[in-house]
């Protein structure tokens, strides 16, 4: 996988108007190992192209900001990193998405084209990626292309939330065939595979149990990083509460801080969250500090559907991998993931209610999805067991299930 080289002067590699970052015009002494820069079709694209994937170091802050909550827990300080309202799909997962997708050898994705099962965000990742290769191939009269365009095969469960489902159609168009299957990813991702099989040569993208969609969400922890250094504030003082679904962020996520600090004494805490009855990722971390012996333990009987982005049964390998590295973790019930809901939309209705009042505005825009306000509760939560930190929670989406999130609320 190439790494970063003064061939690239600039400190964002993207695609659309969503980073993967350098780190070596962001991070001092920092190792590239797992900048994304994806080779087979980058180094085939003209120099024009390559310039339209890049952009200026300034607005990559704007991309993923990290914003003092104004609330303290004790005198613990509580941070949220915004991966998701700026994102051209509303999650931090196109990151994952484009990686994988840019990594395949051109001639096979015109070929075959790509298949992948999701809940919805990494689904509209995956169609933002063949979307912006196609206007990079016509934008660029793309050599051996022969009027062909990449293709994705989308399957997603019969749960999936309805502004994730339009999302998909809207950002794919015609470029992505969407097929509902049974209720649950599980299902949904089995048809995928025998899809995959069927084609003989298309490539399945795993939302979290593949290796460049784990690097793609490595930009996250360098994301972390790079915002730490520039607020000045001490690593070793951060607690960075991560929601786990499969565990592809949380995968990407501790491969770039072990990278970035090697000493585990001076990196950012990691602690996981979970939503009860979605929890294989605590389960299986209570099941490592037992035994001292990683096993993937699922979720015995119906997974919990409400936070949608992160009903996973068992938590993937990736995942589990990290799980020595995680220090400790959170489990949140339905009823605290409701409060912390309320407390959220109380606080929007206040600030904005002049602008709902006077402009069209959807009053769940901006606010986080349960697989993300699971974190945001989780950090409240653990920062009351801490003293003189600073918790930071990941806000990973914002693709709201508003049905849901009424119910949720009762």
């Amino acid at each position: 996988m190439r790494t970063a080289t003064k061939e690239y002067d600039h400190s964002l590699f993207r695609s659309g108007v969503l980073d993967l970052t350098s780190v070596k015009h962001t991070m001092n002494d920092v190792s590239a190992e797992y900048v994304p820069y994806v080779t087979p079709v980058y180094d085939r694209l003209p120099l024009t192209a390559r310039m339209d994937l890049l952009l200026p170091e300034d607005h990559m802050g704007n991309l993923t900001p990290l914003t003092d909550r104004q609330e303290y827990v004790g005198n613990n300080r509580l941070m949220q990193l915004d991966l998701a309202t700026y994102s051209p799909i509303g999650s931090f997962k196109f990151r994952g998405a484009w990686n994988a997708i840019a990594s395949v050898d051109y001639h096979q994705l015109l070929e075959h084209g790509v298949v992948t099962a999701s809940v919805g965000n990494h689904a509209q990742g995956v169609a933002m990626g063949v979307r912006r290769l196609n206007e990079l191939f016509d934008a660029h009269s793309f050599s051996g292309r022969n009027g062909r365009r990449v293709h994705a095969d989308i399957y997603v469960p019969s749960s999936v939330a309805p502004v994730k489902l339009e999302g998909i159609k809207n950002i794919g168009g015609d470029d992505v065939s969407i097929v509902v299957h049974g209720n649950t990813y599980d299902e949904a991702y089995e048809a995928a595979c025998q899809r995959t099989d069927n084609l003989k040569g298309a490539t399945l993208i795993h939302p979290y149990d593949n290796d460049l969609t784990v690097s793609g969400q490595s930009m996250v922890g360098y994301a972390v990083a790079r915002e730490l250094q520039k607020q000045q504030i001490n690593p070793s003082e951060v607690i960075l509460v991560v929601p786990v679904g499969g565990g592809g962020l949380l995968a990407g996520i501790m491969k770039a801080l072990r990278t970035i600090y090697p000493d585990a004494n001076a990196r950012p805490e990691v602690v996981l969250a979970q939503l009860e009855g979605a929890d294989s990722a605590v389960q299986s971390w209570q099941y490592f500090k037992k035994h001292n012996q990683l096993k993937a333990v699922p979720v015995a009987g119906d997974v919990n559907a409400f936070a949608d982005g992160a009903a996973v049964r068992t938590i993937g390998a990736h995942g589990l991998q990290a799980l020595p590295y995680v220090s400790n973790t959170v489990l949140v019930t339905n009823s605290q993931l409701a409060n912390g809901y309320k407390r959220h939309l109380d606080s929007i209705y206040m600030n904005l209610m002049e602008v709902y009042a006077n402009h069209s505005v959807d009053p769940f825009f901006g606010l986080q999805e349960p697989a993300s306000m699971i974190a945001d509760v989780a950090a409240y939560q653990y920062a009351q067991r801490q003293h003189g930190k600073t918790v930071i929670h990941l806000k990973t989406g914002i693709n709201v299930n508003q049905e849901l999130v009424e119910q949720l609320l009762g």
